[in-house]
């Protein structure tokens, strides 16, 4: 499904404003958002057994404009759970966009057994006029306008098998209807998989390695994830292909105040997708300064280095570079013709302890140059 990380960044804002209390500790662990989220609401001498939350949400892409709306964060946890056990969230969210978008969802991570399982998802709606500028790494500049509607589920279920490590399963549905194409475009040809609509049903294995120090703005350790999804007729998907994403990001400190972050992901697909879900690059967390789908293909690679620092007070700045392109199969990508993404950035932050920071970064080399605001790194 098409602006997964922009549903993302909505469910992260959402979890990420209780942490926003003066003078409490950091989380001792940050392997994921409850993790945070339970080291704000749980004091050592109090459990907590329910609470909520109420949060605006104001951002800005190059895709959808301003944006703003508001959140909902309850969390909860079971009679018989424990102090250190994390709790349970549910996160409905509504944003709507300068663009005339609407993203409704909801986020939620249920920690059962004493945290050894969780399931995790969301589930929601969007209504998001888009451009569509081709498949493949060398599309024209001139993209055409198309509307699509689309409602989704994805769910994951997972088992902490080390400290560090998670296994599991993870189940995605989506159906999405074209109510919009441009007059003599390739969308109304009905040429393009997927520009009819269609239902996406995908079943497959998890697993995931954290040893970041923190979650919102790691100093050291890493994140990788594997996943591997296969849509096929038997689920119920009227297009059948598979999917394999690997994302590997590794935190480095040198000197004092300086973080190297790195990034290398991978979306993989064998088959014949609808074009809203072949691999893409731009947007605000995959090269910054391209539009996100500015290319799509079935295959994506992105490299991607950041460097940030601390300033003085709660002010910060990064620099970032990309390195990544779109080909139809693996053996037809060519380095040379890699695309380049750089831009800089300013922070401020807005948790000390958590190093949750208002982000305004600006991609000035890329197809789309322009201003993210949002709230939390991009990596």
């Amino acid at each position: 499904m098409r602006n997964q990380g922009l549903v993302l960044f909505v469910i992260l804002v959402s979890v990420s404003a209780p942490l926003l209390k003066p003078g409490r500790a950091p989380a001792a662990a940050a392997d994921s958002v409850s993790s945070s989220v339970d080291s704000a609401i749980a004091p050592a001498d109090t459990l907590q057994r329910f609470g909520y939350a109420f949060i605006p949400a104001i951002f800005y892409t190059p895709e959808t404009g301003f944006a703003g709306g508001a959140s909902v964060l309850l969390f909860f946890r079971g009679r018989n759970d424990r102090e250190i056990d994390l709790p349970s969230t549910v996160s409905p969210t509504l944003i709507f966009t300068e663009k005339k978008q609407i993203i409704a969802v909801i986020g939620y991570e249920l920690n059962l057994k004493q945290s050894r399982y969780r399931v995790n998802g969301d589930i929601g709606y969007l209504e998001f006029p888009d451009l569509f500028y081709g498949i493949g790494p060398d599309t024209p500049d001139d993209p055409e306008d198309y509307t699509p509607e689309t409602a989704f589920l994805g769910v994951s279920l997972k088992k902490r098998i080390w400290p560090r490590l998670m296994f599991g399963v993870r189940y995605e549905f989506g159906h999405s209807q074209i109510t919009e194409t441009e007059d003599g475009g390739l969308l109304a040809s009905g040429l393009i998989t997927g520009s009819d609509g269609g239902t996406v049903s995908g079943l497959g294995p998890v697993i995931t390695w954290d040893s970041r120090d923190r979650l919102f703005y790691p100093k050291t350790g890493s994140f990788h994830a594997l996943s591997a999804l296969f849509y096929t007729d038997g689920l119920g998907s009227d297009f059948v292909f598979e999917r394999y994403i690997m994302d590997f990001r590794t935190y480095i400190p040198f000197f004092e105040k300086n973080i190297l972050a790195l990034r290398a992901w991978f979306s993989l697909i064998n088959g014949d997708p609808p074009f809203q879900m072949m691999s893409t690059i731009g947007g605000a967390e995959l090269m910054r300064g391209y539009y996100d789908g500015r290319y799509r293909d079935n295959n994506a690679i992105v490299l991607q280095a950041e460097w940030r620092r601390r300033l003085w007070w709660r002010f910060g700045a990064s620099v970032f570079a990309g390195y990544g392109d779109v080909a139809p199969t693996l053996d037809s990508f060519d380095i040379a013709e890699f695309k380049a993404a750089a831009g800089a950035g300013i922070r401020f932050v807005i948790d000390r302890g958590e190093g949750i920071a208002i982000r305004m970064d600006f991609g000035f080399i890329g197809g789309t140059p322009g201003p993210y605001f949002m709230i939390n790194e991009a990596f």
